[in-house]
């Protein structure tokens, strides 16, 4: 994996993942001192993180969890947690440890829409009547030194 992201040169980079890094769902549950108790999670963080974060990965794209949520991870990554596909929509654990980076979640059935262009790069998560439930656009990524 680290051999084809620093061979990428592309103005926009997505990582698709089945696991999470950070979720405030039940999957993402962490114990007192805030690690996760699912082992995949935990290496997501240890080892995926660091990597998308030297290698300017605009985005890691997640399922797991059947919600919608965005985080701002520390780095410059931005997670997206997008599933449910029909399947029963999972609730919002309470503990604040869990994901610290989150910005937006929500419960709904939905669907994401990306539209990349030369310079800008925009996610659109909408719920099935149309509505909007979140945006995020990006520039062109910068690798970390």
């Amino acid at each position: 994996m680290e051999r084809v992201l620093e061979e990428c040169d592309a103005r926009f980079l997505f990582v698709m993942t089945h696991y999470p890094p950070f979720s405030s769902g039940g999957h993402g549950r962490v114990d007192e001192k805030g690690e996760p108790l699912e082992r995949p999670i935990r290496q997501a963080r240890a080892f995926l993180i660091p990597l998308f974060t030297r290698y300017g990965v605009t985005a890691v794209v997640s399922g797991h969890d059947h919600f919608y949520e965005r985080s701002e991870l520390p780095g410059g990554v931005t997670g997206i947690v997008s599933a449910g596909a029909g399947s029963r929509l999972y609730s919002k654990t309470d503990n604040p440890l869990q994901n610290p980076h989150s910005t937006v979640w929500r419960s709904e059935y939905h669907y994401c829409r990306v539209r990349v262009g030369p310079e800008k790069c925009r996610l659109t998560a909408v719920s099935l009547d149309g509505a909007v439930l979140d945006e995020k656009t990006w520039a062109p990524r910068r690798r970390n030194p």
